[in-house]
């Protein structure tokens, strides 16, 4: 008889066959589903194993307030999905570059939540966090985010400076990166 090996699983003819159908009469709604299922299983397993490293380029006063403990909430605005949202989690660490040549600093992630298709009323809700982020730097700061659609806030959690300054040249525009 033929065994056929299926996500490490032995199966008969037959047996697969079954499966195949089964799996094919699944619509693409049950199958976005449980790739979703699958993600997030795979984001919660060694959540602390899999660390993995950002760079956020900063500007001031921003940077002076994490260093200073002021600004607690390190916030990431944008129109189209892209880093850190959905890509940064707990434990990850944010190096921070604020001189166009070298990263001086780092901050492990302690919290963070991801919120997409954001409308002004949800952007409202978020200045309960005002003093941790420090809107109060530029009296437009919500006034200028009311139009993004991702919004990404990434608790700071013990900043560290390094001994020497690590030299890094970024030839792009974007204001992160992930470096895994």
């Amino acid at each position: 008889m033929v065994v056929i090996i299926n996500w490490k699983k032995y199966y008969t003819v037959e047996e697969a066959k079954k499966k195949t159908s089964e799996y094919i009469k699944k619509t693409a709604d049950e199958l976005i589903l449980e790739l979703r299922k699958r993600r997030e299983e795979y984001l919660l397993q060694d959540e602390k194993t899999r660390i993995v490293k950002h760079l956020a380029i900063l500007n001031q006063p921003f940077l002076s307030l994490i260093l200073e403990w002021k600004k607690t909430i390190e916030t990431r605005f944008s129109k189209v999905k892209c880093a850190p949202h959905w890509v940064i989690k707990k434990w990850d660490i944010v190096l921070l570059k604020a001189s166009p040549w070298q990263i001086l600093w780092q901050f492990s992630v302690a919290k963070v939540e991801s919120f997409f298709n954001t409308r002004k009323e949800d952007i409202e809700k978020l200045k309960i966090y005002s003093n941790e982020i420090c809107s109060y730097v530029d009296e437009n700061f919500w006034e200028k985010r009311l139009d993004k659609k991702y919004v990404t806030l990434i608790w700071v959690d013990k900043v560290e400076k390094y001994d020497f300054p690590i030299n890094f040249i970024k030839k792009d525009r974007r204001w992160w990166v992930v470096l895994k």
